[in-house]
């Protein structure tokens, strides 16, 4: 379960602000099984892209370039 924290949001809603950044939030609607995976997916692509750095192959691969 997620630890839920104050954070500012936008007037509209789709927002939050965190550290004076603005950050889009989860679409409420969509189930907490989906958002996990979704978010599990997203990190092991950011991964990906940082341990392939300065390889310029790989990141064409990744379809960074």
């Amino acid at each position: 379960m997620r630890e839920e924290r104050p954070f500012l949001e936008t007037p509209d809603g789709r927002y939050i602000v965190v550290r004076g950044r603005l950050w889009r939030k989860t679409n409420p609607r969509l189930p907490e099984v989906e958002r996990t995976r979704l978010v599990t997916e997203l990190m092991a692509a950011r991964q990906a892209v940082k341990n392939a750095a300065g390889d310029e192959t790989l990141l064409r691969l990744l379809g960074c370039c």
